[in-house]
């Protein structure tokens, strides 16, 4: 069999997606990278012991298209853990980690080659997340989170395998801000970064269990990501104060401000548990 590296003669691309219960979103995820008009890329899912239909929607793919999807299954469950893993068994010249609840048009890889080949050491792809549907509760989370409206932070998604690898990869003790982290240790390294026009779309499930279970990650990871660089260098990443912004989703959104208050109030707790 012919292998993806060597199908045609433009660079091997290695898309690296961290799963972990994530069978609400995977399908819809990998059939959006399986249709990208750049063709020469193999796609590394990484498991931790998932216990909903995550392992059996990613075999099925690694079952229909051998050549391109494999599947693995490791202990560590925090995402930085899962996507050095994926780069150390990467083939690919080229590096592009991709959230399983994130959806991309299909010239996303094609658009990334072309900026790199610039001279350009990384691309950063603008991320918005999707307003939830329907769900008092959900909503109140999204505008707690969004009241300036969807977030378009940009750090290094696509990259050279050897420039992650000489940064020694992501921080895997640093939950939740790893890419924050990542994108701080590039800048300061000197690396060139460019933004493309393509935007993923996050589909997060947000509920109170996600809000709890994601504020005490937030928490504990701004706190090690505080203690790791300077106050020179800290304020790269979004720190905008948490009462400022209740005040301006409440006032944005007064039929939701109860939820929100409730919403604030645990990330404010979790702020307090991490100290």
């Amino acid at each position: 069999m012919t292998s993806v590296a060597s199908s045609n003669a433009q660079p091997l691309v290695s898309v690296i997606v961290p799963l972990y219960n994530s069978g609400r979103t995977l399908e819809k995820c990998l059939d959006a990278i399986n249709s990208q008009s750049y063709r020469n890329i193999e796609v590394l899912l990484i498991d931790s012991s998932s216990t909903d239909s995550t392992r059996d929607i990613s075999l099925k793919w690694c079952t229909r298209f051998p050549e391109r999807f494999r599947y693995y299954n490791i202990q560590k469950k925090l995402q930085a853990a899962k996507r050095n893993f994926g780069a150390k068994v990467a083939h690919g010249e080229w590096l592009l980690t991709l959230d399983s609840d994130m959806y991309y048009s299909n010239t996303l890889v094609e658009e990334s080659t072309k900026k790199v080949a610039k001279g350009y050491d990384a691309v950063g792809i603008p991320v918005k997340d999707i307003p939830p549907s329907r769900g008092y509760l959900a909503k109140c989370v999204f505008y707690s989170l969004h009241w300036q409206g969807s977030k378009t932070e940009q750090f290094p998604n696509f990259y050279k395998r050897s420039v992650y690898l000489a940064l020694g990869g992501q921080d895997e003790t640093i939950p939740y801000v790893e890419d924050k982290d990542f994108a701080l240790k590039f800048r300061s390294a000197g690396y060139k970064l460019i933004p493309i026009n393509s935007i993923g779309l996050h589909d997060q499930s947000v509920n109170l269990r996600w809000m709890v279970y994601k504020s005490s990650l937030f928490a504990i990871g701004e706190k090690v990501l505080a203690k790791k660089w300077s106050k020179q260098i800290v304020p790269v990443v979004n720190r905008t104060s948490i009462f400022y912004s209740l005040f301006q989703s409440m006032r944005k959104n007064v039929y939701y401000a109860p939820g929100v208050f409730l919403v604030f109030f645990i990330r404010l707790l979790a702020k307090f548990v991490s100290k």
